[in-house]
């Protein structure tokens, strides 16, 4: 694998680069702007993107398209806007994992853990079924999947377990209080616009008897949705630009 040195006599990824399965895994590091070190969520992260799949592509596009979707403020649309190269990593992983052949390899990260779909969504049933092989592969990896789109992953299974893999639902609605985590996931996810709107939702999930865990957006501190299995509703605060939301009209 590119970009890869050995510490203890074990590989591990230190930058950027393809694996030995030809897939593209992105190394999440803080950035510096004007002298200063920026706060990075996924800092010392190992990630495999995905393009964006229709749906995505139709709720950008479509003015229509509810005030409350999420899909509004993507943020993986916004960084591959301002970085092609980000994009054109996208569509190779979404090609290689649609491929019927793909055989996945051994991997290794710098922490232990890998995110799947870190910017994307799944758009095939195969994508499915090839991810969680390479799950299979990866089973020394504590790793976590998220996505929107359920119907695709409903009723997938491999011959025997697939170790330390969480599936993590993503909700598409803004403050929404419908909790659910679908059959076969252990997690869902959810985004509020405001602390006032977050502590509500909190309250009512907890009511309805739901373990509720809050994003504090530096996953090395938590690492809950990569090590812990048990169900539970991960709740996050929409952050755009200073951290000011603006709810578009239309």
């Amino acid at each position: 694998m590119s970009n890869v040195q050995l510490i203890n006599n074990l590989p591990f990824m230190l930058l950027s680069g393809y694996s030995n399965d030809n897939i593209w895994l992105t190394v999440h590091k803080k950035s510096v702007k004007k002298g200063v070190l920026l706060k990075n969520k996924m800092d010392g992260y190992t990630s495999i993107p995905l393009a964006h799949n229709k749906i995505c592509d139709s709720r950008r596009a479509n003015k229509g398209v509810s005030k409350d979707c999420i899909c509004r403020y993507c943020y993986s649309y916004i960084q591959a806007s301002i970085h092609p190269s980000i994009r054109s990593k996208m569509e190779h992983n979404t090609v290689q994992f649609s491929n019927l052949g793909y055989t996945p390899k051994l991997i290794y990260t710098i922490n232990n853990r890998l995110r799947y779909i870190s910017f994307g969504d799944v758009s095939s049933h195969i994508q499915v079924v090839n991810i969680l092989k390479h799950a299979q592969v990866n089973g020394h990896l504590k790793k976590a999947v998220w996505t929107k789109m359920y119907g695709y992953w409903k009723g997938k299974q491999l011959n025997g377990n697939i170790e330390n893999l969480n599936l993590i639902w993503s909700c598409s609605k803004l403050n929404c209080t419908k909790f659910i985590i679908p059959k076969g996931f252990n997690k869902s996810f959810y985004v509020y616009t405001d602390k006032e709107n977050l502590t509500d939702a909190k309250i009512q999930a907890q009511k309805e008897g739901h373990k509720v865990i809050e994003c504090n957006k530096q996953c090395s501190i938590c690492n809950h949705c990569y090590d812990d299995s048990t169900p539970a509703i991960v709740m996050e605060l929409l952050k755009i630009g200073n951290g000011k939301v603006k709810i578009p009209l239309n």
